[in-house]
């Protein structure tokens, strides 16, 4: 999948429209940026960062990691040992990607434009 856009007309305000359309779609669901904010403050294993979410099931976890894994955003490292244990980190794109919505949040909530209980992170992320 990768981090590209899809071809738009040349003109700006297309392709920028296709940028938001592109967004909407990849990390737009209820998962997503929640699990970046989490993975924000460094690698987790998979029970870890299911707890850390609260009411995930482990499918759709594993079905939202493999999503951000593919598109280059978190990377997946397998740790052999008695038992099988996989730690996930932000790449470096989720990193900044990570930066870029925290400053949307931030945005968000010196307008007022969306309540507190609404906005894209968790208070306990974006308060650090």
């Amino acid at each position: 999948m990768g981090l590209c856009v899809e071809s738009y007309a040349d003109e700006p305000e297309t392709a920028e429209l296709g940028s938001v359309h592109w967004m909407a779609r990849e990390l737009g669901d209820k998962w997503s940026l929640p699990i970046l904010s989490r993975l924000s403050t460094g690698p987790l294993r998979f029970l870890q960062l299911k707890r850390a979410l609260g009411p995930v099931s482990q499918r759709m976890l594993t079905r939202t990691l493999k999503k951000l894994e593919q598109l280059g955003l978190v990377s997946r490292t397998p740790h052999l040992g008695p038992s099988l244990q996989v730690t996930y980190e932000l790449t470096r794109s989720g990193q900044t990607l990570y930066h870029a919505v925290r400053l949307l949040n931030t945005w968000l909530a010196k307008h007022e434009l969306a309540p507190q209980e609404n906005v894209i992170l968790e208070d306990a992320i974006v308060s650090r």
